[in-house]
């Protein structure tokens, strides 16, 4: 059954005021009601997604005062012309998802009537989850789930029974939490991009690793829409890791990527993730051994635990590691350095053997990573008239090929072609421009088709960067295209895709994040 809240709204307007008579009879006349005109301008029945408000249009006249009644969780409001109605953020037991929005309203005699009509919010089918866990160790477990509705898109992730517990096993806070914090961390990103990078459609399977050992979680999921509401009834199940390892028995292997002059990443993967360790860089010319290594940086963590009155274990839990561990440092300029790693406990002291990779910065921060580019462009209309369904994109328009030709060096590349004149790089600088080609720009085509509005000055852009992800030289090339200048059709090259023209304004200043980030890499941040 439905319960209805009653919103009242009572709007005064002049009132006359009214002379009475009681018991004798006056000169005064019985007041007249005036016609009265209440008219909303909506259909007999109106949808809403969650969240969603409405106007319509309302037409009154002679009307003293009115009371709007709404469903439990709706609000609506009324001024002379208007009336809005919003729909309910969220679904939960204080709200209705249908029934029927009255307005009740009166005349200076108080007599009155009423109009009304029925919303409803779009709630999509509930989908029910099945979870399965599997092969769990001391630092993972491999998760599996799999919903009933293989259409609807859905949220799920793993946390600690204690943050389960602390939120009562709603799942819609953990991901109401992680949205906010990716808006935040990434204002340029969209709603749509930041629910394509936390959303799965269809079975999902993943091993989460970097878990503490000995430790309770919860695995949940639950549907999620494109507004970023939850819906429906989320769906968990309960799983343990094991006891730690010995951690003497931990070995590690350590990569090095992004290594440019300025800086490199160290990843640092622990065969027993349950293992906390230490890890750093450390000049080759100051390394100081091996077996001093782990007794010099105990004395700077109980150093550092001194001056800031803190405990040892306070100060080792917050600077080592569990699981992979990802950092980038800050280097010199064609210097040699030691990337190393080794297992810790509570107290700073070193537990088995240290592990240790060099590597050498790179003189310059420019890769020698490198591209050509070849275009040439075609009428988009003879294109059309030759074979309309082939070319049902081309016509009005010209069409441009681009041909990248890659060095020995380059791992991959991005191209992309702008409207106007991006050749100044004053105006136009190379850090901005090609963050927003990768953002708006196609990485690793050979062969890119670019689709134009008719003759225009366009640039060709294209740089290719190296295995360690470090950019070449932004190459820029001015196009002007004219009917003169048109390649013949029949050399036109197969279109396997088509690509939009980059729109790069000279206040661009894009960043993008290294990676998309997801629900599991956020977890251990969590913990």
């Amino acid at each position: 059954m439905n319960i209805y809240s009653k919103i009242r709204i009572i709007i005064f307007a002049a009132i006359t005021a009214l002379a009475s008579s009681c018991g004798e009879k006056n000169n005064s006349e019985d007041p007249v009601q005036e016609k009265m005109v209440f008219e909303i301008d909506a259909p007999k029945n109106v949808p809403f997604e969650l969240g969603e408000k409405k106007e319509f249009d309302v037409k009154a006249e002679n009307i003293t005062r009115t009371i709007i009644e709404t469903p439990k969780g709706w609000t609506a409001t009324l001024t002379e012309t208007k009336f809005d109605v919003t729909a309910p953020e969220a679904l939960n037991d204080d709200v209705t998802t249908e029934g029927p929005i009255t307005v009740l309203y009166f005349g200076t005699t108080g007599t009155g009537d009423k109009v009304s009509f029925n919303v409803s919010v779009n709630i999509p089918e509930d989908a029910a989850f099945t979870i399965n866990i599997s092969n769990v160790t001391n630092s993972s477990a491999y998760v599996k789930v799999e919903p009933k509705d293989k259409t609807s898109r859905y949220y799920w992730n793993v946390v600690t029974d204690e943050t389960w517990n602390s939120i009562s096993g709603d799942a819609s806070a953990v991901f109401t939490d992680e949205l906010a914090q990716i808006k935040k961390q990434y204002p340029s990103l969209t709603l749509e991009d930041i629910l394509d990078g936390l959303l799965n459609m269809g079975d999902s399977e993943e091993e989460v690793s970097g878990l503490p050992s000995s430790t309770n979680f919860y695995v949940f999921a639950i549907n999620v829409n494109d507004n970023g509401d939850c819906y429906g009834t989320s769906a968990s199940a309960q799983f343990s890791t094991l006891e730690p390892g010995d951690p003497k028995d931990c070995t590690f292997d350590i990569e090095i990527k992004n290594l440019s002059a300025s800086e490199g990443t160290v990843v640092v993967t622990p065969s027993d993730g349950s293992v906390r360790y230490w890890t750093s860089i450390e000049e080759v010319a100051s390394w100081a051994g091996d077996a001093a290594m782990p007794g010099k940086v105990k004395e700077t963590l109980e150093k550092y635990a001194s001056d800031k009155n803190m405990d040892i274990e306070k100060v080792v839990e917050g600077v080592s590691y569990t699981g992979v561990s990802e950092e980038t440092w800050d280097l010199e300029a064609n210097t040699s350095y030691y990337a190393y790693a080794y297992a810790m406990d509570e107290q700073g002291n070193a537990l088995g053997d240290v592990f240790k990779k060099q590597f050498t910065s790179k003189s310059t921060d420019v890769s020698d990573a490198d591209i050509s580019l070849v275009y040439r462009y075609f009428d988009g209309d003879k294109l059309y008239d030759s074979d309309n369904t082939k070319w049902a994109n081309a016509k009005g328009k010209v069409l441009v090929q681009a041909k990248v030709n890659p060095n020995g060096l380059a791992a991959s590349w991005c191209v992309a072609l702008s409207k106007g004149d991006l050749t100044d790089d004053v105006s136009y600088p190379d850090e901005p421009t090609m963050n927003a080609m990768l953002q708006g720009g196609y990485s690793g085509k050979s062969m890119n088709n670019y689709y134009v509005d008719g003759y225009k000055t366009c640039t060709l852009l294209g740089f290719a960067w190296d295995e360690y992800g470090i950019f070449g030289v932004l190459h820029r090339q001015l196009l002007e295209l004219t009917p003169e200048g048109v390649t013949d059709i029949s050399e036109v090259a197969p279109e396997t895709s088509s690509l939009g023209v980059l729109k790069i304004s000279a206040s661009s200043t894009i960043q993008l994040p290294s990676h998309r980030t997801t629900s599991k890499t956020i977890f251990r941040k969590r913990l």
